[in-house]
C-alpha cells in the first residue's frame, strides 16, 4: 500500500514544523511538537522520538508518543546503537522494519504492521531519529519521500535551536550568578583593602625609620629590612587590588598613539637596563590620533612590558609594535617576548584575578589590563608557546563613540600569568 499526502497538506506540515524553530519552548516541548506533527501527518498509531547529545552521540532525550502498547522496551544502549546504524546509512531516508522486532520486545504480543525509522539530520550532524508505528503496511512514493526530507531537516533544526537556546540560557544564568558574586566580593575586597592599607602605612613608616637607625649588618637591621620589604609587597598587592576593583569610565582625549607608548617605555627603561633586556621599538609612522584615556592606556602598556620583562628574566628580548588595525578604524599595540612562554593548561586562566605562575605574583596585573581594555571597548589576544615566548595584541577603536560600558574583551584562548 502506498501512502500519499497531497502537496498542500505537506506544505502546511513543513511550515508548521518550521515555525517551531522560532518557538521559545524547551527541547522536550519542541521534540514533542515535532513528534506529534509526524504522527498526525502520516496517521501513525504512535512514535518514539530519540534525540542525541551533540558530539558524544549519547542519548539526550527519549519520548514515547501515541499508542503506548507498541513501544519497544529497548535499553538506552539499543536506542543509541540504532541511531548509529541510521547515521552510517547516510544515503537512506526511510528505514522500513516490518515485524523485525520479536514479539517479546513489545508490551503486547501483537506487533505493528510497519515500523519506520526516520533520521533527523542538520548540516553534517545527526540530531536523532523518530520511529513511527503503523497498524497497516506502509510505503511512500518518491514525492512524499522528497517532502519528508524537508520535514526531517526542519524538525532537526527546530530541536537543535531549542537545545542551543536552553544552553545559552543556562550559561547566562550561571554568568549572572557568578557576576553577582564577583561584584559582592569586589566591594568586600575594596573595603578590606582600605582598612588594611592604613595600618600598613604606619608599619612601613616606623620600620623605615628604625631601619635608618639600626647598625648595618646587625641582625636587627636585617630583620627590619625583611619587615620593610614584606610590608611594601603587601601594599603593592592592595594597590593592585584596589585598581582592579575600580572600573571607572575612561577620560576621553584625542592623542598621538605613539606618544603614549613612548611615555610608558620611558617608565620601564631603567628596569630593562638593570635586567640587560633588549627593548626593540617598531612604531608605525603617520598613525591617526586616537580617542582614549591616556593614563589608562599607558598603564596597559607598562603592565605588558613589565610582564614581558618577568617572562624573559635577564638578557632577553622584547619587541613593542604599533600599527593600524582592523579596516583602518583601530590601532594595535603588540608586545612580544622570547621568554618562558605559557603552558597550554594555563592559557584559559591567564586573565583570572589572583591566578599567577610566579611565586611572588599577585595575579592581578593582567586582570587590571583586561578591565582597562574593556573600558575602551577593545580586545586583547594572546598567543604563546612554552619555552619560546608570548605575544599580546591589544586592539583599540580610534574613537570610543557612545560609551555605555565595557564589552567582552576575551579575544583569545590564551593567557599569560599575571603580576
Amino acid at each position: 500500500m502506498i501512502d500519499t499526502i497531497n502537496a498542500e497538506s505537506l506544505l502546511c506540515v513543513v511550515r508548521d514544523i518550521g515555525s517551531t524553530v522560532m518557538a521559545e519552548s524547551g527541547p522536550q516541548e519542541v521534540a514533542r511538537m515535532v513528534g506529534h506533527k509526524f504522527i498526525d501527518t502520516f496517521k501513525a498509531q504512535g512514535a518514539t522520538l530519540v534525540v542525541l547529545a551533540p558530539g558524544s552521540g549519547n542519548l539526550a532525550l527519549k519520548l514515547h508518543l501515541g499508542n503506548e502498547y507498541w513501544y519497544a522496551q529497548w535499553s538506552k544502549t539499543a536506542w543509541i546503537s540504532r541511531a548509529r546504524e541510521l547515521d552510517l546509512s547516510a544515503d537512506s531516508i526511510l528505514y522500513l522494519v516490518v515485524k523485525e522486532t520479536p514479539p517479546q520486545d513489545w508490551n503486547q504480543a501483537e506487533t505493528p504492521q510497519s515500523i519506520l525509522d526516520l533520521p533527523f539530520r542538520y548540516q553534517d550532524g545527526m540530531a536523532g531519529f523518530i520511529r513511527l508505528y503503523f497498524d497497516r503496511p506502509v510505503r511512500f512514493g518518491p514525492k512524499t519521500i522528497n517532502t519528508l526530507k524537508i520535514m526531517l531537516h526542519q524538525g532537526a533544526c527546530a530541536m537543535e535551536k531549542s537545545r542551543l537556546i536552553q544552553k545559552q540560557r543556562t550559561e547566562y544564568d550561571l554568568l549572572a550568578a557568578s557576576t553577582a558574586k564577583l561584584s559582592t566580593l569586589g566591594q568586600l575586597a575594596a573595603g578590606v583593602a582600605h582598612e588594611i592599607n592604613n595600618p600598613l602605612a604606619g608599619i612601613l613608616l616606623f620600620s623605615t625609620n628604625l631601619l635608618k637607625k639600626a647598625p648595618p649588618g646587625s641582625p636587627f637591621h636585617e630583620g627590619l629590612e625583611i619587615i620593610t620589604e614584606e610590608v611594601m609587597r603587601c601594599k603593592n598587592i592592595i594597590t593592585e587590588l584596589l585598581e582592579f576593583s575600580r572600573e571607572k569610565e575612561p577620560t576621553r582625549l584625542k592623542v598621538e598613539f605613539n606618544n603614549i607608548i613612548a611615555k610608558a617605555v620611558k617608565i620601564i627603561e631603567n628596569e630593562y637596563r638593570l635586567r640587560h633586556i633588549i627593548l626593540e621599538k617598531q612604531l608605525a609612522e603617520d598613525l591617526p590620533e586616537i580617542t582614549v584615556d591616556p593614563s589608562q592606556v599607558e598603564q596597559v602598556v607598562v603592565n605588558l612590558l613589565l610582564n614581558a620583562a618577568e617572562a624573559v628574566e635577564t638578557e632577553g628580548r622584547v619587541v613593542i609594535e604599533s600599527r593600524l588595525g582592523g579596516s583602518g578604524n583601530r590601532l594595535d599595540i603588540i608586545v612580544s617576548d622570547n621568554g618562558c612562554g605559557i603552558e597550554t593548561h594555563q592559557m584559559s586562566r591567564i586573565f583570572d584575578p589572583f591566578f599567577s605562575t610566579k611565586a611572588e605574583g599577585t595575579g592581578l596585573g593582567l586582570a587590571v589590563i583586561y578591565g582597562l581594555v574593556r573600558n575602551h571597548q577593545g580586545t586583547i589576544n594572546v598567543s604563546s608557546k612554552a619555552g619560546e615566548g608570548t605575544t599580546f595584541t591589544v586592539s583599540l577603536p580610534l574613537d570610543l563613540g557612545d560609551f555605555t560600558g565595557g564589552s567582552d574583551v576575551w579575544g583569545q584562548t590564551g593567557p599569560h600569568s599575571g603580576h
